[in-house]
């Protein structure tokens, strides 16, 4: 409350909320995002790929023992292992949509590989859906958005504007995530006033990565959208989650009449409900869309040898696997022919 000379109130409490405008923090990320060399793998849930994986074990294992049931030869582990890697290799040229090398004779074995059939087909419409509409898997660039993720980053220095009443909100809050970075802000002496702390040499040090602004939602957007124009390929963002919450509110006389009181009241609350507020903060203080995020290039782009980078690797990663595998299989056979010609001694 406010008081005259005399020690009377001349302020009455305040009027409705007008605005909430919340203490963020700006950051920077590559405009492009990385791929991911196993993005298409992932394109799946783990959780998929392991059911799959558990699949295609038991049917495999259901089929050898039907081939074993319904075979007329002797039973061996042999015979048994072989019909398990036969039907496993079916399986997983199934799979990869390669029919199969001789068609199932019995009802059982037909169903088997009916169901496996469709589950392929469900999984692989699911699959070229997914990367139709992704039209490239990749991983989303790491961000901060939120205190927690700030102070797990010792590399990256907060700088808060110098000489407001968030430096203290922030070192005294209740937040121990908030206190921290109070301290390293008190220990680095980094608040710098609003020349220094929307500058081009430390909005540099954003964009390196180097740096975080902390302060009110407001001022970062008016200041950043005027400047941001200046890095073409940066990104500026605004973490997620505020860090103190910094409410607009006015006041009035005491001795307002107050049927007039709450009109006013009234006509806050509807252009607030209406979207008003938000509104014009939006154009009065800069578009952020301007600064990276929310650019849309007018053509399509030609994809990229980084693009399809992962689908290389994965066909490398398979040569290397078929590479293993032929020097194993070669080196069963020497010692298979040279136990041979030895009569069953090795050496």
């Amino acid at each position: 409350m406010v008081t005259n000379s005399r020690g009377e109130y001349v302020l009455s409490g305040p009027l409705g909320n007008i605005f909430n405008s919340l203490v963020a923090v700006l950051r920077f990320k590559k405009h492009a995002q990385d791929s991911n060399v196993f993005g298409y793998v992932l394109a799946f849930d783990w959780m998929v790929w392991m059911f799959l994986s558990a699949a295609l074990l038991i049917t495999t294992l259901v089929t050898g023992i039907a081939q074993g049931f319904y075979d007329t030869k002797r039973w061996t582990w042999t015979r048994f292992l072989g019909k398990l890697s036969d039907a496993l290799w079916q399986y997983l040229e199934n799979l990869f949509m390669e029919g199969s090398a001789a068609p199932p004779r019995r009802s059982v074995l037909r169903l088997l590989s009916s169901v496996w059939w469709l589950a392929t087909i469900v999984l692989m419409n699911a699959f070229c859906g997914h990367m139709r509409a992704c039209l490239m898997i990749k991983s989303e660039v790491e961000k901060i958005d939120s205190v927690r993720q700030l102070v797990r980053k010792p590399v990256v220095q907060p700088f808060m504007w110098k000489g407001t009443s968030y430096v203290g909100m922030v070192a005294h809050s209740t937040n121990e995530d908030l206190r921290k970075i109070g301290r390293v802000v008190e220990e680095r002496g980094t608040a710098q006033p609003a020349s220094i702390l929307y500058g081009q040499e430390l909005l540099k040090r954003v964009v390196l990565g180097r740096a975080v602004v902390i302060s009110d939602g407001t001022s970062l957007v008016f200041r950043v959208s005027n400047v941001c124009g200046a890095f073409h390929d940066s990104e500026f963002y605004l973490a997620q989650e505020g860090l103190v919450s910094h409410p607009l509110n006015s006041f009035t006389r005491m001795d307002m009449d107050p049927g007039f009181r709450a009109d006013v009241n009234r006509v806050i609350r509807h252009l607030v409900e209406a979207g008003l507020v938000d509104h014009w903060w939006t154009t009065a203080t800069g578009d952020m869309s301007r600064c990276g995020g929310s650019i849309q290039q007018d053509s399509a782009a030609t994809l990229a040898l980084s693009d399809l980078w992962g689908i290389f690797v994965l066909w490398l990663v398979s040569l290397g696997f078929a590479a293993t595998a032929f020097c194993c299989e070669l080196c069963v056979g020497l010692a298979v022919s040279k136990m041979a010609s030895c009569d069953g001694r090795f050496w």
